[in-house]
């Protein structure tokens, strides 16, 4: 063999070394390679265990379960048969007059409890004011005021005091003695809506000694008051605690001689808290207070 024959024989084995290592390395490239036998995972047999406890519903417990929790009022509530009532109902069959206190009732101002007003003469000294409720008078206090009675306290025990005619809106009330001398015997004093604002309360006032009659009352020559009369009709006299033929002496002290007097004297007292009057009635000595 010449060299050039050697030459070719060189180059060919190269070629095919060549192309030897690219089969070799397109192979690695394409061809995943497998685990090491060692490493390969043994065959897994069987079937898919299912859990009992997955989309198992909670079982229902029964409702006395519960009652334990309701019982024992873990939740601040009370036991519905146990619970005492939240107002307590009036006492049960007819109550007892409260006029064996001194007290007698006059008139009543219809309204709410706020507004509510029970016109109440104390007999032993003869003076008549207006009461709310709660207010106490006679070691009694005024729980209730109706539409024709009031209801009181007194050591615990309930008492009532009944509108004095006694037959409101039914018919005209008993002739009483005491008003002997009066143009017309007293009719029942009606309820009345009060007034919103202590100016109102003041202006029933002067609404009264403008639609009453009034005339001097004059005693060996000298005027000692006004005689109010014409009030049968009138809702007002209930509130003011004026009755039909009361002389009128003085309205905060000061002496009444003349109809216009009487208006001076009540344009001064809407800077007071009351009006406080003394008059005669059937010759006695009265005092009435009204709060404004």
């Amino acid at each position: 063999m010449n060299d050039r024959q050697i030459s070719r024989l060189f180059w060919g084995a190269k070629a095919l070394l060549v192309a030897a290592l690219l089969y070799v390395a397109i192979e690695a490239i394409w061809r995943p390679s497998e685990p090491a036998p060692g490493l390969k995972p043994k065959a897994v047999s069987g079937g898919e265990r299912v859990s009992n406890e997955t989309g198992r519903a909670p079982d229902s417990q029964p409702v006395a379960d519960y009652s334990v929790i309701v019982e024992s009022g873990l939740f601040g509530a009370t036991d519905q048969t146990n619970a005492s009532p939240a107002l307590s109902s009036p006492p049960a069959g007819p109550l007892r007059s409260a006029e064996a206190l001194g007290l007698r009732l006059v008139g009543i101002v219809a309204g709410g409890p706020a507004t509510s007003r029970a016109i109440i003469e104390d007999m032993a000294t003869q003076a008549t004011s207006p009461y709310r409720i709660g207010d106490a008078i006679a070691s009694a206090t005024i729980q209730s005021i109706e539409s024709d009675r009031v209801v009181l306290i007194h050591n615990g025990q309930s008492k009532v005091l009944v509108l004095h005619a006694g037959r409101a809106a039914k018919g005209p009330a008993p002739f009483d003695a005491n008003d002997v001398g009066q143009a017309n015997p007293q009719r029942p004093l009606e309820a009345v809506q009060p007034p919103s604002a202590p100016s109102a309360r003041l202006g029933y006032v002067e609404d009264l000694f403008r639609s009453a009659t009034i005339e001097p009352y004059v005693k060996n020559g000298r005027t000692e008051g006004l005689r109010i009369t014409g009030l049968e009709q009138s809702p007002l006299a209930a509130i003011v605690g004026l009755r039909n033929g009361d002389i009128v002496q003085t309205v905060n002290g000061q002496s009444l001689d003349s109809k216009q007097k009487a208006f001076q004297v009540l344009k001064k007292a809407r800077t007071q808290s009351t009006i406080n009057m003394q008059l005669l009635r059937n010759g006695k000595t009265k005092d009435l207070s009204l709060d404004l």
